[in-house]
């Protein structure tokens, strides 16, 4: 992902409605550059559990069975590749957080979620992710 954000940034292709609102008005080449600061560590992390990910894991890219109300099938998989699960999971949590009436249940249903998933949500890593992919999507 990082390759494909540097070159977006530096073709100036950035499309600023999809990055947080707070940072729509920052320049994508100071987001890409505290991004790079973290990659490092973040590739650290990757390496000790890289799995495979869908690349635009979000609520409509997912099918549900109405019968079981289980997962039937995945579509829109043109990023799909082995990565670090918060490269899915920071996609996922963000768009969920979108249906959800207000912040308490939000992060009630965040913590159901990683309590299901067996592991202790990292909000940092969240956030890295969550201010990549936005750099990845080319105008």
């Amino acid at each position: 992902m990082m390759p494909l954000a540097r070159a977006t940034v530096a073709e100036n292709r950035v499309q600023a409605e999809f990055l947080p609102p707070a940072l729509q008005q920052v320049a994508p080449a100071r987001i890409l550059g505290q991004l790079e600061d973290e990659l490092p560590r973040r590739q650290r992390q990757e390496e000790d559990g890289r799995v495979i990910c869908h690349g635009d894991l979000c609520l409509p890219n997912i099918l549900i069975d109405p019968d079981t109300m289980r997962v039937a099938g995945l579509i829109d998989l043109g990023r799909l590749g082995v990565a670090d699960p918060y490269a899915d999971l920071a996609l996922l949590l963000a768009n969920a957080r979108e249906t959800w009436p207000d912040e308490v249940t939000a992060r009630a249903a965040d913590r159901e979620f990683s309590e299901l998933y067996g592991i202790d949500l990292d909000a940092e890593r969240q956030r890295f992710y969550l201010l990549l992919d936005p750099l990845t999507w080319p105008g």
